[in-house]
């Protein structure tokens, strides 16, 4: 009778291969303290950045560095490249989806050039985070580990 009360579980896959990390422990005082919001980063060894979550991109800045999804819950999800790579203006990153597309965990969103952004002294921690409709806390066991981009982490 009241199913649509009910919030369909999100599930988040990691962003890019790499290490997993707590939120807490990104070097940015906006992300680690949660003020942007509840989630983890992760180090990237890789150059891909999927989508996290199911939903729509709703935003990928001129930039590149970063991209938002709105899952069919109404979760609003940042997924941040790096720390200060905005300053980068685009270089080094390349868009491999649109504003309006529908996507799903380990669909392709963005494409970075590694060495050429360490070249730049910048950090690539990059972030997930749920920066609005998230009801619950996302619970992780992969910290310190080794993630797959698309391997699903969490619901």
């Amino acid at each position: 009778m009241f199913e649509f009360l009910k919030r369909e579980e999100t599930e988040i896959a990691a962003p890019v291969d790499g290490t997993c990390i707590r939120l807490e422990d990104v070097a940015d005082e906006a992300f680690a303290s949660g003020k942007m919001g509840v989630g983890f980063a992760v180090e990237p060894t890789g150059e891909e950045v999927v989508a996290p979550v199911e939903g729509e991109i709703v935003m990928i800045p001129e930039t590149r560095h970063s991209f938002g999804i709105q899952t069919k819950n109404g979760e609003e999800v940042l997924v941040h490249i790096g720390l200060n790579t905005v300053l980068m203006l685009g270089e080094g990153f390349t868009a491999l989806a649109s504003q309006g597309d529908k996507v799903k965990p380990g669909d392709p969103v963005i494409r970075f050039d590694k060495a050429l952004i360490e070249s730049k002294e910048k950090n690539l921690t990059t972030i997930v985070t749920f920066t609005s409709g998230r009801v619950k806390e996302i619970e992780l066991d992969c910290y310190g580990q080794e993630v797959k981009a698309g391997q699903i982490l969490a619901k």
